[in-house]
């Protein structure tokens, strides 16, 4: 084998992954079809990037890029009154250069002993015994490489063919104007047909983008994007100074529907970023989640690596991943757009404030289709009624404690020591999935020492041998109130407590 890994596309997918891949000792080639990385649309990112560079140990490398942080927010969505949002210290609401915040990624790949192709293609790829062949076309000359896996990064055009839309149509309009015009903060505004978002970019001007869907602007003028999104400036609110501004750069569109897809684990082939799935882009948070399925795709990578008969357990949790990526965003921006002003009347919201109807009878669909509704039986259900009060906890740390009978173990696949291993996991109507560790102490270890006539007290002294006495107080309230752990104090009444209620006793 010429490398464990070939990675196609330099994006921050691609080399997230690279980068991780590295970390835990492997060879990895990155193919890029451009000179440098591109840095597609995705300059907003949201704070937990900067937790995914601290992870891959390169987080200087944000401070080393030109970027707006901790943007100010002013927003219409929920009424036709503008509200403002201030500024703060996270990385939530950064704007950075994504070029070359890519280039950077890059670079601390091939630091790290990455083969790094730009300008290069990949013409061709063939399962070759228990590797890929790949040709690739690079300096004008055709290189063929011999690698255990593809990583394919290329983004949306990575198996077009093979996607699965999760939402209606969406199509994005954009031009930049100079920064003068607008103020530094970031924009989001609902629309009757669609809803505008700006932003300050770090290279002197400010991005405008317009999403609709892609019926409405040729309803509106045939042929003719530009006038529609002037006519939507125009009566906007927050955006109107736009309207008759000259823009520094031509109108450009891109398709901006979320969907997944269905074939991410191929033979010998993974996808990621948008190559696997591509959110929509209401949360700004696509560079994020694209990072952190890499992260996740490069455990299930190493395990399948390290040991072939964990291969298809490593496979399981990849599309686990993947599913529950897609369906948690899809319900969140569901409930998200059902919050905007003009949802009761508007078709364009209307479409998008309730479950997408997948037609694809595949198992990818149907396996989404089950967890966006679970997600929803979860939000819908009433609260536990054996949450327990502040007042009552005294009596609560002398009662005895036992399993609800509602609670049930399965089979999870869990990230254990860098890889996919299977642990015991707890089930329960309250909780939002299935739950084998808390607080990163396995679930099953800490109940397996409640006993019989157990209290509270006893218990929380049992778990302080292995944990911080508040450290165990909180596992405890939050499980009594999730209506895991029942007491027998007759005195309970349905309530929220907190947990340092508990951690003061």
């Amino acid at each position: 084998m010429d490398a464990d890994v070939l990675v196609i596309g330099a994006g921050p997918a691609g080399l997230c992954a690279a980068l991780r891949l590295l970390q835990l000792g492997y060879r990895v080639i990155i193919v890029e079809r451009q000179t440098t990385p591109p840095g597609n649309l995705g300059e907003a990112i949201t704070g937990g990037v900067a937790n995914i560079l601290d992870f891959l140990v390169v987080s200087d490398l944000l401070d080393a890029v030109p970027h707006h942080r901790a943007l100010p927010t002013r927003l219409i969505w929920s009424s036709r009154t503008a509200e403002q949002r201030p500024a703060n210290d996270s990385a939530s609401g950064t704007m950075i250069a994504r070029a070359q915040f890519d280039a950077a990624l890059l670079s601390r790949a091939a630091d790290r002993g990455a083969r790094c192709l730009l300008s290069a293609t990949v013409r061709a790829m063939a399962r070759d015994g228990e590797g890929m062949r790949v040709n690739v076309e690079h300096g004008g000359q055709h290189q063929t490489f011999r690698v255990r896996l593809v990583l394919d990064a290329r983004g949306r055009s990575a198996g077009a063919q093979n996607r699965i839309a999760t939402a209606p149509p969406l199509l994005a309009l954009w031009c930049e104007f100079e920064a003068t015009s607008m103020p530094a903060e970031t924009r989001v505004e609902a629309l009757a047909d669609g809803w505008l978002w700006g932003a300050p970019l770090p290279n002197g001007r400010y991005r405008v983008m317009a999403f609709c869907d892609p019926a409405t602007p040729r309803r509106h003028a045939p042929s003719q994007p530009p006038i529609w999104l002037k006519a939507a400036l125009a009566r906007s609110h927050l955006f109107v100074q736009c309207a008759d501004a000259v823009a520094a750069t031509e109108l450009r569109a891109c398709a901006a529907t979320p969907s997944i897809s269905e074939h991410a684990w191929q033979d010998g082939v993974l996808r990621l970023g948008d190559a696997a799935f591509a959110l929509d882009p209401l949360s700004s948070s696509g560079v994020e989640k694209a990072m952190r399925f890499s992260l996740q795709a490069a455990t299930a990578i190493h395990t399948a690596f390290t040991d072939n008969a964990s291969a298809p357990l490593a496979q399981t949790y990849f599309q686990q991943t993947l599913i529950d990526t897609a369906a948690r965003h899809c319900f969140w921006t569901e409930r998200y757009y059902a919050q905007a002003w003009p949802a009761a009347d508007s078709p364009f919201w209307q479409a998008r404030a309730q479950p997408f109807p997948v037609q694809t009878p595949s198992a990818t669909a149907r396996t989404l289709g089950a967890a966006r509704r679970l997600l929803q039986m979860q939000t819908d259900r009433p609260p536990s009624a054996t949450a327990i009060r502040a007042d009552t906890l005294a009596h609560a740390l002398l009662a005895p404690v036992f399993l609800s009978q509602a609670s049930t173990w399965i089979e999870l696949p869990c990230v254990v020591d860098d890889r996919v291993q299977l642990r015991a996991a707890l089930q329960h109507p309250n909780l939002e999935r299935p739950l084998a560790f808390v607080e990163g102490y396995d679930l099953l270890s800490l109940l397996h020492a409640l006993v019989e006539q157990m209290s509270l007290s006893t218990l929380l002294s049992q778990w302080s041998h292995r944990m911080p006495a508040r450290t165990a107080a909180r596992i405890a309230g939050w499980l009594l109130n999730k209506g895991v752990l029942l007491s027998g104090s007759e005195s309970l009444q349905p309530a929220v407590t907190t947990a340092s209620a508990l951690s003061h006793r």
